[in-house]
Formats: structure tokens, sequence, C-alpha cells
């Protein structure tokens, strides 16, 4: 789990492709949105840590996430994506294995 920001590094570190989703207790969105996120990251193997900014609200300003849900994905320790709630969950994936081709962490049929 991350609470502070040298987990939230040590996260992201050393993963070719990572992601973290930001989201709060009372958000209805994120309700629906979290598992069709955690369905396709999971899918696609691509590791995901979920935030609440409501017990970690600190990362609001460290990371500048500005509303909820928010998915950040990462490429070699350097955020490349930022999206939210009203993302085509199809596009979402097309740019996903577009970056995992790239990276060669593609995993074989």
């Amino acid at each position: 789990m991350i609470r502070t920001m040298t987990d939230y590094e040590l996260w992201i570190k050393g993963k070719e492709v990572t992601t973290i989703l930001y989201t709060t207790t009372d958000c209805t969105v994120c309700k629906s949105f979290a598992p069709k996120i955690a369905e396709l990251l999971h899918d696609m193997e691509i590791p995901m840590q979920i935030i609440n900014l409501q017990t970690t609200p600190h990362f609001v300003s460290e990371v500048q996430v500005m509303g909820v849900p928010t998915l950040l994905v990462y490429f070699d320790s350097k955020e490349i994506m930022r999206v939210n709630a009203y993302v085509n969950l199809n596009e979402l994936r097309d740019k996903l294995i577009r970056l995992q081709e790239t990276s060669g962490t593609m995993k074989a049929d």
C-alpha cells in the first residue's frame, strides 16, 4: 500500500509500465471506474496500486491530482499518461498495448 512519497517512488521505480489510480471513498464514479480499470490492467498484466486521497490527502498537491478518479501511467518511472473516468477504455487499451510493444513487456499469447 502506498502511503508516503517514498512508497510512491519505490512503486514506480524499476518497472517498465505501472499505474496508480487515485480515488476517494465517497466517489460514486470511482466505484464503477475502478473495477473496469483493474480488470483491464490485470488482463494486460500491468501493475496497479490504488491511492485513496481521503486517507492520504498529501498526494493531491504532491502529484497534482485535481479530480477523481485519475489514473496515472508510468513508463520507466516517468509519468506518460493521465486519464480520468471519461476515457474510452478501448482507446486506453490500445495506447497501453502500443506502450507494451514499445517497452517489450507484452506477454506472448
